[in-house]
């Protein structure tokens, strides 16, 4: 080949690229949001607003280095979700090991299809294949994470099973906006919401975020919906009877009297009695001030989220 085509080649590949980083792409999930094909019993499911939530700050004050590609991808990101399962149901760990778990998810945002499956196929350190449903999906051989760019707007991972991540979010389901959703509008909307949403139905555990709810009440608990902010925290509490709820929700707000007890944080009862109440078999927890011990354990989840979010 003469070095006039090689060059007018070069030109139009980097021409090609420009075009495509130029062009502005969203997310795919339009009536229904990624994680609302997921959270079936004991499923964890987290997601993470990427607009009120800024990965680089946070990276940065918690001296964790991100290389250009994840720098890349979280200045382009709107939404992280991941979906923490057990494969074989027995959920040991309480509070939840990450390192034990299985894990799905999604990250969107401004990402072109056509460019970021040519940097995966171009950079050599991951193996590339074609799955059954015709997904084509990059492997990681240390790790065995797999990524795939299915469409522009979203990039799919998985600890070891990305058709199954794929089928999921865009199965059936994805084309038919009347279909069942796992988790319903109204529980997805709150969790958006929210700088950090987690959810959970029939829990098996739970994660780390100071609650210090008892392993023993996790067996009366329908689901729990968690949404915290940068201060803030507020969760809904599904219990399986009303008695229950009254009796859970005694604990819960002794749990958090003697965590303020314990930072030596003045104990406001009349504010207590409007941030936790209980209406039939639900517990509202609204608003509490975060105290050390949840900041810490907030943290803690947010780092092993970015740990989680490294390896990708």
């Amino acid at each position: 080949m003469g070095k006039g085509v090689r060059y007018s080649i070069l030109i139009a590949l980097a021409s090609f690229v420009l075009v495509l980083a130029s062009c502005a792409h969203t997310t795919p999930f339009k009536d229904r949001m990624y994680i609302q094909s997921f959270g079936t019993d004991g499923q964890l499911v987290l997601t993470v607003n990427a607009q009120s939530f800024d990965v680089e700050e946070f990276a940065s004050e918690n001296d964790v280095t991100l290389d250009s590609q994840v720098q890349y991808i979280a200045d382009r990101m709107t939404r992280l979700s991941i979906v923490l399962f057990d494969r074989t149901g027995e959920y040991r760990d309480y509070p939840a090991n990450y390192g034990a778990l299985d894990f799905d998810g999604a990250i969107e945002g401004n990402y072109s299809k056509a460019l970021l499956n040519t940097a995966l196929k171009l950079g050599g350190a991951l193996t590339e294949e074609k799955g059954e449903s015709g997904l084509r999906f990059f492997t990681d051989e240390q790790s065995g994470i797999q990524a795939a760019v299915p469409k522009n707007g979203v990039i799919l991972f998985s600890s070891s099973d990305i058709e199954a991540n794929y089928e999921k979010a865009f199965g059936s389901a994805y084309s038919d906006r009347d279909a069942d959703k796992v988790i319903s509008d109204e529980k997805a909307q709150k969790l958006a919401s929210s700088m950090f949403g987690i959810y959970v139905s029939n829990p098996k555990t739970m994660l780390d975020i100071g609650l210090d709810v008892p392993l023993s009440a996790l067996e009366n608990i329908e689901y729990i919906l968690i949404m915290m902010d940068t201060e803030t925290l507020s969760v809904d509490f599904k219990l399986k009877s009303e008695s229950l709820a009254k009796s859970f929700s005694v604990i819960v707000k002794a749990s958090y009297v003697g965590d303020l007890r314990r930072d030596g944080l003045p104990i406001d009862f009349e504010q207590l009695k409007s941030q936790f109440v209980q209406e039939l078999d639900m517990v509202y927890i609204r608003d509490l001030g975060l105290t050390d011990q949840q900041r810490d354990a907030v943290k803690a989840v947010a780092l092993q989220l970015l740990d989680v979010f490294k390896e990708i």
